[in-house]
């Protein structure tokens, strides 16, 4: 996966850098070059995070037919990024709330709350695909209440 430094230099000293959604803003250079590996040892954190739900979600998925193998994959890929962000957003509604008072005494939903609204559909709908897609390749063996079923009708 890439990563993307994102420097804005504002007024003064101030920077901000940016690297998968946590954002560190630095208040003077000496302690850009600390903050910057701790939001680099975040993005490692998140990394390993993403290719465990990764790896959980792919032995789900160990017996699909090959010719619809690349295109789980990348849906796989997908959703492991997206719950791993969904996991994040969640701590973050949870410490924040959902609703945020402006200064001027507006409420409003958060950012986070309506990014997580989001992609919480998007994760949900990658997971009914991949639900299809494996529903059509499980073949369903008769248990009991099938035989039960079959008892019954009979």
């Amino acid at each position: 996966m890439k990563h993307q430094k994102k420097s804005k230099q504002g007024k003064g000293k101030r920077a901000l850098f940016s690297l998968y959604g946590i954002s560190i803003k630095l208040e003077n250079k000496k302690a850009t070059c600390g903050q910057f590996w701790a939001l680099r040892l975040k993005v490692i954190e998140m990394n390993e995070k993403i290719n465990e739900e990764y790896r959980r979600l792919k032995s789900l998925f160990e017996n699909i037919d090959p010719s619809k193998s690349n295109l789980v994959d990348e849906l796989l890929k997908k959703a492991a990024f997206l719950k791993c962000e969904l996991d994040y957003l969640e701590s973050t509604i949870k410490i924040n709330g959902s609703i945020e008072k402006s200064n001027k005494g507006n409420v409003r939903l958060s950012i986070y709350y309506k990014t997580y609204l989001s992609s919480l559909n998007l994760y949900q709908s990658i997971i009914r695909t991949l639900n299809t897609i494996m529903g059509k390749n499980v073949i369903d063996d008769d248990d009991e209440f099938d035989e039960f079923l079959k008892k019954v009708n009979a």
